[in-house]
């Protein structure tokens, strides 16, 4: 086990942290607000980046492009089901999604949904901690390494822990001021 393994772990928490603050509104238009809603089109559940082109058209609004045609009832119909609170509105072969400005109470809530999303990367990262822990120790009960080994090894992981709980704290409290700001 070396220091990179467990370092490219902790990087795909954060990176899905990324993915899910990105799908927590603002206020403002962004691509990433619908591109991961999954849709039932072609008897399976397919994400729209896979199925169209999203596109910002001013700070409000976003206009989805099918590349079949024949889906876009299905897809404005997904992201009305989702619980994003977005509405879509077919407009010929496009479909039009306004974004509604956010109410006090919703920016609040929102921000606690995003801390939520940050607690949940550090228990995903204090998980694979103890699992690295548990090789570090099974390793030197067998002998592959010296104790002074085990110590090193183990202070460089909880050093790493310590960065990747930071990036999370950091990455939460960018989206809550992203979304408090009016």
């Amino acid at each position: 086990m070396n220091e990179q393994e467990y370092k490219e772990k902790f990087d795909l928490v954060i990176d899905h942290l990324k993915v899910e603050l990105g799908q927590i509104r603002t206020g403002r238009a962004n691509p990433s607000l619908v591109e991961n809603i999954k849709v039932n089109v072609y008897d399976t559940y397919m994400p729209i980046v896979e199925l169209a082109t999203v596109s910002v058209t001013d700070p409000r609004s976003l206009v989805i492009s099918p590349w079949d045609k024949t889906i876009i009832e299905k897809i404005a119909k997904g992201i009305t089901e989702a619980g994003t609170g977005l509405s879509a509105a077919v407009d010929g072969e496009n479909i039009r999604i306004n974004i509604p400005p956010l109410t006090q109470e919703r920016r609040e809530e929102f921000t606690k949904i995003a801390s939520q999303k940050s607690e949940e990367a550090k228990v995903s990262i204090r998980q694979m901690r103890h699992d690295f822990l548990e090789r570090i120790r099974k390793s030197k009960d067998s002998g592959e390494i010296s104790v002074d080994d085990e110590k090193r090894m183990l202070e460089k992981l909880d050093q790493a822990v310590g960065v990747y709980n930071n990036k999370a704290d950091d990455l939460r409290d960018t989206k809550s001021e992203e979304l408090m700001t009016v």
